[in-house]
């Protein structure tokens, strides 16, 4: 006599109380989670698309440093290849030809203090300091000559006029032009050593 077989039923077990609430604050979790994902992502595709405007921006004053680099780097060239065959005046020209048709009075100065420092290499001290005397006169803002002149005077052992000099880069050290934020005390420690330094001349 052959046995039946019991039908397997499958049968859902009862949860508990505490074990549903459990599961709904887990599902809750989860949604809430996904939602803030999503979001995430919205804001995030918006910065992306907000992104390329301030990174052109970026790019162009990025690119208009490396050709200024790339002229200043040709013209210096150009005119320390004068220097060398000895023709000063003709390495003058190429500079003085760039600033005069130098639009902006920051890059007239700066240009003409690559040319005082080119000859101040070349070991031509006071066409050096003519130069840089002269570039006094290319704009209202007075930090960067007056830091450059600051060191050459100090390094011809001017000393009370380098300590003038220090002092006026002072004054002007919240200038725009003082890309390496050197602060006004700076300066006046640097006035007063090279005030120090006149009774030892």
């Amino acid at each position: 006599m052959s046995k039946k077989r019991k039908k397997f039923e499958w049968r859902i077990p009862r949860l508990s109380f505490r074990v549903k609430v459990a599961l709904i604050i887990v599902g809750v979790v989860v949604v809430l989670s996904v939602i803030m994902l999503i979001i995430m992502l919205i804001i995030g595709r918006g910065n992306l698309n907000n992104a390329p405007a301030g990174t052109s921006a970026q790019i162009r004053t990025r690119d208009e440093k490396v050709k200024i680099a790339q002229r200043d780097g040709a013209l210096h060239d150009s005119a320390q290849a004068e220097l060398n065959k000895g023709n000063a005046q003709d390495a003058d020209s190429i500079y003085q030809q760039a600033i005069s048709s130098e639009a902006d009075a920051t890059r007239k100065v700066e240009l003409a203090i690559q040319e005082s420092d080119m000859l101040y290499e070349a070991k031509k001290p006071d066409q050096a300091l003519d130069v840089a005397k002269q570039a006094e006169s290319y704009s209202s803002d007075k930090y960067l000559i007056a830091d450059w002149l600051s060191v050459l005077y100090e390094n011809q052992h001017q000393y009370a006029l380098a300590e003038q000099y220090y002092i006026l880069a002072g004054q002007w050290a919240s200038s725009p032009t003082n890309n390496a934020r050197l602060p006004k005390a700076y300066y006046d420690t640097q006035a007063a050593r090279v005030n120090l330094l006149k009774g030892q001349k």
